[in-house]
Parts: structure tokens; sequence; C-alpha cells
């Protein structure tokens, strides 16, 4: 809110965001038949991977492995079985799904927050009932969860916001009219001109924000001030869903590389809160992407450079996450991964006809 009550026109987190960055290639998703098996099953996470590392081969030949996201219940299970199948590694990268991991970090920081007034807060200002906040907590609606943290990282930073400018106020002014430059380019009307304008003067902001070292001495004044123990929690938990916010951003626009930089950041969370799994496995997943950097660069620099998906689908797509559930299916892409299993998963002991009859590959396909 504008002095006077009246609405800033600057969006949301995720609407200023996406005025701010390229937007992506379409992802082409084909459906892969279903096998009508449980997917935590041994023998059926052995099928799918052993027909998915034959697969590559018509799709980025014997140098790349396939790569196959996973949530964590079958990631575990999946590690098990590589680790036990040595001759399978060389072939198959496993790697968790962003969904999953989000939520379990929106469970941590739910449970690093409950009873600590923000909660109360929620519920006395009417925001959310008893009930929905219990919800957000436990992180059991992911896009509720990351509103409700959205709105108090937001109401927070403001306050401090104030404080620091109060203590300094020279930066108040050096900031402001780099900021009603950004208030002005969300103005506009047209879309086009209006995401170059922001840009525009996005980027006077930071210059302004440089120049003046407000980050700088935004972090000696934080660390002067978190004597104060109310104080260092509140700062505690805004840097908790900054770096929530940091790895959904650098997920949302396919960057690999701060990708695991943010993932890396995650790991404190997991630890901290006794995340069991996540503190366990996630290290591992960092350090495995990592060593796919050097172990297969020609496949890190395509997945770096969303090649691998774009490529796929221009032949033979195995981008095909699908899920069934309540006698309805759904369809998500993931443009980082060649092939992406939910609770029941994809069959490809049957895509030998499927692709025979869509690329004419019949031959290719035979010994497949």
């Amino acid at each position: 809110m504008k002095e006077g009550g009246q609405s800033s026109k600057i969006p949301g987190w995720a609407g200023y965001y996406s005025l701010l960055i390229a937007g992506q290639s379409v992802t082409q998703v084909g459906a892969l038949p279903l096998l009508p098996e449980v997917a935590h099953e041994w023998p059926t996470l052995l099928t799918v991977i052993m027909q998915a590392s034959q697969l590559r081969y018509l799709a980025v030949g014997d140098d790349h492995p396939t790569v196959i996201s996973f949530d964590m219940a079958l990631y575990e299970k999946v590690l098990q079985l590589l680790d036990a199948r040595p001759n399978l590694k060389s072939t198959v990268v496993p790697r968790l799904g962003e969904l999953h991991v989000v939520m379990a970090a929106l469970r941590a920081l739910g449970a690093s927050m409950e009873n600590s007034g923000i909660d109360d807060a929620w519920i006395g200002a009417d925001v959310y009932g008893s009930a929905t906040t219990r919800q957000i907590l436990k992180c059991n609606h992911y896009k509720r969860a990351l509103r409700a943290h959205i709105y108090s990282y937001v109401a927070l930073y403001e306050i401090a916001l104030d404080e620091f400018f109060m203590d300094n106020p020279y930066l108040g002014e050096a900031c402001s009219e780099a900021t009603e430059g950004v208030e002005a380019a969300c103005s506009k009307g047209n879309k086009c001109t209006m995401a170059e304008s922001v840009k525009e003067a996005n980027i006077t902001l930071l210059e302004a924000l440089a120049t003046a070292e407000v980050v700088k001495k935004f972090k000696e004044w934080e660390t002067e001030r978190s004597k104060n123990a109310m104080f260092k929690s509140m700062m505690n938990y805004i840097h908790r869903v900054e770096t929530i916010l940091f790895f959904v951003a650098v997920s949302r626009n396919a960057d690999l590389t701060l990708h695991l930089e943010a993932g890396e950041a995650l790991n404190k969370m997991f630890f901290a809160m006794d995340r069991i799994k996540y503190k366990r496995l996630w290290p591992r997943y960092i350090a495995d992407m990592n060593d796919l950097r050097t172990n297969y660069p020609n496949t890190w620099r395509e997945l770096e450079a969303e090649y691998v998906s774009e490529r796929i689908n221009g032949g033979v797509s195995l981008c095909a996450p699908v899920k069934k559930q309540n006698n309805k299916m759904y369809m998500s892409g993931n443009k980082k991964a060649s092939v992406k299993l939910w609770d029941k998963t994809v069959d490809l002991k049957e895509t030998k006809d499927l692709y025979a009859i869509k690329y004419g590959s019949c031959d290719k396909l035979r010994n497949v």
C-alpha cells in the first residue's frame, strides 16, 4: 500500500518476477501407455528403469544417461535399486521433483514457526481460520501455504525496512526515486511495453541499491539489531522464506546451476528441522547432479540449456509424466527430465507399436 491508502500498481512476487524473465518455450508432452502396476513395487521400478535406459539409444544416444524424476518415496527405492545393480548407474540418473522438495521445505518452515505468534496473527486478523492455519503449517495445500508465507514475508520485511530507513534516512531518499520508477513502469497498460519498462526500472533500482550499498548496510544493521531475540527470530523466518522462494524461482526459470545452489541452501532447513528423509537423501541428490556435470558434460550442457527436452520431443518423446487417479488422467511437463514417474508409472513395454505408428521407426524399435 502507498501512503494515503492508495493501492500500489506493483504486482505480487510471481507477477513481478514473470515480467523480468524471458518466456519459456512450450514443452510438448506425449502420453505413454500406463502400466497397471503399483509404482513402488520393485519389479515395476526395475522394468521402467531398464526400458527407459534402452529407449535412450533412440532419443539421445549411448553417451547420454536417462534422467528420470521421482518423488521422495520412489527416489529412495530407486537409489537402493541402483546400488544393488551397479550396471544401471551409468545409464540412469534419478532426480527429485521440485514440488515435493518445496512442500517438505514448507512443512519444515511451518514446524519452525508454529506457536511463534505469526500463526496466531493469521487467526487474530481473520486472514485464515484455525483449521486453515493448521493445514498451512503442515503444507496440506501447496499454493495456499506458499501464498500465506509470502504475505507474512512481505509484511514483516516492510516493518524491517521502515525501521531501517528510519535509522538511515539518507538511504531511503536514495532509493525512493528508483522505487517510484518501478511503480510508474508497472502502471503502464500495454503488457509488452510494461515488461520492457519494468526491466529497465528494475535495473535502475538495482544500480541505486548497489551504489548506495543498501544491502551491505542492511546486513550490518541486522547484525546490530539481532541482539534482540524477537527481531532475530523474525529475520530468521524471513531468510527461510527467501530460501524457499529462491528455489521456486530458479526451478520455474529452469536454471539448473542456480537450482543446485538453491538446493544446497535448503539443506540447512532440512537438517535444522529434522526432516529425516530429506536431510539424508537431499545431499546425495545434490552430489549426484554435480557428478553429472563431471561425468557426462554433454548431458549437463544440454540439461542446462533445456536442449534435451526439445530434442526428445522432436523425435521420440520420453518427457511424458502421467498420473492416474480417481479414473482421471493428468499430464504435466518437466523441462529438465527425460521421464517422470508419479504414483502410477508409465508402461514402456508397449511403446514399440506406439512409436512405430507415430514415427515410422519399426525397424529401430524392433530390438529395444
